[in-house]
């Protein structure tokens, strides 16, 4: 699902659990405040890819790390300070893991 560039703003909604077979969620370029934790963003088991560059959460949420087949995130260009470490820890675990952040 590419919702990408389309002016997007503050909170996600987390009715997105509600789509569970998602195998890539592009939300980048929009100016999204904050990502829903783990009853959202959590959810989405079968998210292979979550695109989420250029926009302007401070964090992302630990339950990133509870998506089993998630093998790319790109977090680049927002608010960023860090990324929490369980999800380092699961970027570390996976082989082939692409991870895009923090610049």
């Amino acid at each position: 699902l590419d919702l990408s560039n389309n002016q997007l703003s503050g909170a996600i909604s987390k009715r997105i659990a509600c789509l569970g077979a998602l195998h890539l969620l592009d939300l980048s370029q929009n100016s999204i405040t904050k990502l829903p934790g783990r009853n959202g963003i959590g959810k989405l088991r079968n998210l292979e890819e979550f695109y989420f560059r250029a926009n302007k959460v401070k964090k992302i949420p630990s339950s990133l790390a509870d998506i089993p087949s998630l093998m790319m995130l790109d977090v680049s260009d927002n608010n960023l300070k860090s990324i929490p470490d369980v999800l380092i820890d699961v970027m570390k675990r996976r082989t082939g893991f692409v991870f895009v952040g923090m610049g």
